[in-house]
């Protein structure tokens, strides 16, 4: 028999330890309902065009999707392309609870060829831009561009030598005498 002092201690062990559990399953369900409602509002949003991709990044889940989707036709007899596109690929983080944009790609489309305007990350070094580039990419592939063009920033927050190497991890070949600086990558067809 458990003298009172030891059956106090045991059932007070134990109801912190039930008390962990629904503390940790609270977060679970917070969690999800946090990637119900964003995942929710990204489908019913007029303003987003498409879903692109939802992956993992340090055990974070991200949505990036496209929106501001422009397109118009152009013609004319000094223009080199018969429609033209804008559109900003954006990356958010899933389970947040107010739905933060980790990063920003702006491009847009001339014809066959997709010019990147801007790529944006909020926090540098966590993979947000090399994913937002690589969805770009894949995006461009399946709408048969043949080519990903832009101009590097010389004075990116990042720094010109980290821009370059990015541009250069992710195929591209930075060409140009400083400070007029570009990169392209050839699309082949997957």
């Amino acid at each position: 028999m458990w003298s009172k002092k030891r059956q106090i201690a045991y059932l007070t062990e134990q109801l912190e330890k039930a008390y962990e559990k629904c503390y940790v399953n609270r977060q679970k369900i917070e969690l999800y309902q946090n990637k119900y409602n964003n995942l929710f509002d990204l489908v019913f949003d007029e303003n987003v065009h498409m879903i692109n991709s939802v992956c993992v990044i340090n055990d974070e889940e991200f949505v990036i999707y496209t929106a501001g989707f422009i397109h118009r036709f152009v013609s004319g007899l000094f223009c080199k392309y018969d429609s033209y596109f804008e559109m900003n690929f954006i990356m958010k983080k899933l389970s947040s609870r107010y739905f933060q944009e980790v990063a920003r790609g702006e491009i847009e489309i001339k014809g066959r060829a997709l010019e990147i305007v801007n790529i944006d990350a909020k926090h540098f070094r966590m993979g947000y831009g090399g994913r937002l580039f690589d969805c770009i990419e894949k995006y461009a592939a399946a709408n048969e561009i043949k080519k990903i063009y832009g101009d590097v920033d010389i004075h990116t927050p990042i720094g010109l030598d980290n821009l370059i190497r990015f541009y250069e991890k992710h195929g591209c070949t930075v060409y140009g005498d400083y400070p007029d600086l570009h990169f392209r990558k050839e699309i082949t067809a997957q």
